[in-house]
């Protein structure tokens, strides 16, 4: 027996024709890499072991988190969150593709993807506050991720402020409040 096309194969009086067809619609290998590890294992086994080993590699591939990075196959931009290495303090939420997430791991500093200018935003490109990588992490679903840095020049936020999140809603009155200083003023340091 062996697999082709998404059918286990068997060969029966000189020809070879499909006996079982399936797919495995598992978002962390899209069933290349099961089918492999099946029919590599089972290439003599009948089809009720090959099925059976088929739905336990599933299973033992999603429980042990074997994904080797985050997914871009389900969307071509993942949200990206910016964390203080030191204080835990959340910085800014981003996007990533797939380019600036190898980017990131190559320079070790925080590389996004503008979706209003269309491009790689190498962060602190123009105010000079860069995000030095300590550590990145992806979710269970692969479709987020968590970059733990160094956030050089005190500030995160295009406002001046050392978080994007520095607005707060009382949720009572739906009221807001400014938490936090301005690290920089946006007009010198942008000059638009």
């Amino acid at each position: 027996m062996r697999h082709r096309n998404g059918a286990f194969m068997a060969k029966s009086g000189g020809t070879v024709r499909p006996i079982m067809k399936f797919s495995c619609v598992c978002s962390v290998c899209s069933g290349v890499g099961h089918i492999r590890l099946i029919t590599s294992r089972f290439n003599n086994a009948n089809l009720l072991s090959a099925f059976t080993a088929f739905r336990f590699a599933h299973a033992e591939r999603l429980i042990m988190g074997s994904p080797s990075g985050p997914d871009f196959s389900k969307t071509e931009l993942i949200p990206a969150i910016a964390q203080d290495a030191a204080t835990g303090d959340v910085l800014m939420m981003a996007w990533m593709n797939e380019e600036a997430y190898h980017e990131t791991l190559k320079t070790n500093r925080a590389v996004y993807f503008s979706r209003s200018r269309q491009k790689l935003w190498r962060k602190g490109e123009e105010s000079g506050n860069v995000q030095e990588l300590k550590a990145i992490y992806f979710d269970c679903d692969a479709d987020t991720l968590l970059l733990k840095v160094n956030q050089i020049g005190g500030a995160a936020c295009h406002e001046g402020y050392r978080s994007c999140f520095f607005r707060k809603i009382d949720p009572a009155t739906g009221q807001f409040s400014i938490e936090g200083e301005r690290v920089f003023d946006p007009a010198e340091v942008y000059k638009k």
